[in-house]
């Protein structure tokens, strides 16, 4: 899938300024920073003289790539630069480095985890952003705990989606440029613009129930079979927000998934049908992850074989019918190879048909089983 970009190594950038990429990349590769390092700060200048979105968010990618390579405690410095930059972006990058930040808010969390449970409460922020070396405005990374470092990456996530999404949905990848990199032409025409590649961060980042340190008696748990529906039956559920779902990420991925799902509703052509089926998928097999041993268990496979049905006229219809025969292989393989034959002829070349050969692989290769009783010794 399509991916924002999250290094320096992004291919192609569009003159005026790929000679000056390609020197300063150039530079890196032979580890001389300190030569880098201006060439990087003129052309972050530049951009944000010129208003250059792409150019501007590389280059601040590049100024976080020379923290790591010469600062000890880059990852509070990358995070600093970035809290300090959004104040002042414009869009479309302000949402990106929102989402940015988050990403780097939870590499820390993942690299500091037992430090920061044996913290206690960090301060709040203080009223001065530009303390040196803060974060989100004021104390430092070294104080927080978990709790304040969690809200701080569902805030930057929340906020990269909320920021301006109908311009969002009108930037596409190509006005992107270098920031939107990876994917097939499959893939890219699923995530077709930037607020797709934004929500679609935030849905992975905010699923991560570590974030949630405090977690209230009652939270919010998926209870409703509306929730496997048609994506119209989908988006008409009401997911009010209390106290608690704010501290739920289940609440926060399906609450994101049905924003967008709505947006693809409302967009009437063939791209936007793929982009939906894509949802719906996604969607479904989210569901079954978090429902499994519930009430709802039983509803993804019916669900999979309606949505088959629906989207039986586009390749990703045969990601269906192989999730399909995924769930039907242990119990029932001879029902499961037939589902991933069906999946195979319908769009050979597609995902869905890769999937099912991978399937139909694994249950026609043989297999010796034997146990000690059955070796007798004459």
């Amino acid at each position: 899938m399509t991916a924002l970009l999250a290094d320096s190594a992004a291919p192609g950038p569009r003159p005026p300024l790929a000679a000056q990429w390609k020197k300063i990349d150039a530079l890196l590769k032979k580890d001389q920073t300190a030569t880098a390092a201006p060439l990087v700060e003129s052309l972050y200048q530049q951009a944000k003289v010129e208003n250059n979105a792409p150019a501007y968010v590389r280059a601040l990618l590049y100024k976080i790539r020379l923290l790591t390579n010469k600062e000890n405690d880059a990852d509070e410095k990358a995070i600093a630069l970035l809290e300090a930059d959004v104040k002042t972006a414009t869009f479309p990058a302000r949402p990106i480095l929102h989402s940015l930040l988050a990403g780097l808010y939870s590499n820390y969390y993942n690299q500091h985890r037992y430090q920061l449970y044996e913290r206690t409460q960090g301060a709040v922020p203080t009223a001065d952003p530009a303390t040196p070396g803060a974060a989100d405005g004021g104390t430092t990374l070294a104080t927080w705990d978990a709790g304040r470092l969690g809200a701080a990456i569902v805030r930057h996530y929340q906020a990269s989606v909320a920021d301006e999404p109908q311009r969002q949905l009108k930037t596409t990848l190509a006005d992107l440029g270098d920031l939107a990199t990876g994917g097939d032409a499959e893939g890219r025409a699923l995530r077709p613009t930037l607020y797709d590649l934004l929500t679609q961060r935030a849905i992975a980042g905010l699923q991560n129930q570590e974030l949630y340190i405090t977690r209230p008696e009652q939270q919010f748990q998926p209870t409703t079979p509306r929730l496997f529906g048609s994506a119209q039956e989908f988006v008409g559920l009401k997911m009010e927000a209390r106290a608690a779902d704010s501290l739920n990420g289940q609440w926060h991925a399906l609450q994101l998934l049905q924003r967008l799902t709505a947006q693809r509703l409302i967009a009437d052509n063939p791209a936007a049908l793929a982009a939906l089926a894509d949802l719906d998928l996604q969607r479904l097999t989210y569901l079954h992850s978090t429902t499994q041993n519930t009430d709802l268990a039983d509803q993804y496979e019916p669900a999979l074989a309606r949505m088959a049905e629906e989207y039986n006229a586009l390749p990703i219809g045969a990601e269906f019918i192989a999730k399909q025969a995924e769930v039907k292989r242990p119990a029932d393989p001879v029902a499961a190879l037939a589902l991933a034959r069906q999946a195979e002829a319908r769009f050979p070349k597609s995902r869905g048909a890769a999937q099912a050969r991978a399937i139909r692989a694994e249950i026609e290769r043989p297999e010796i089983a034997f146990s000690a009783a059955d070796i007798a010794i004459s």
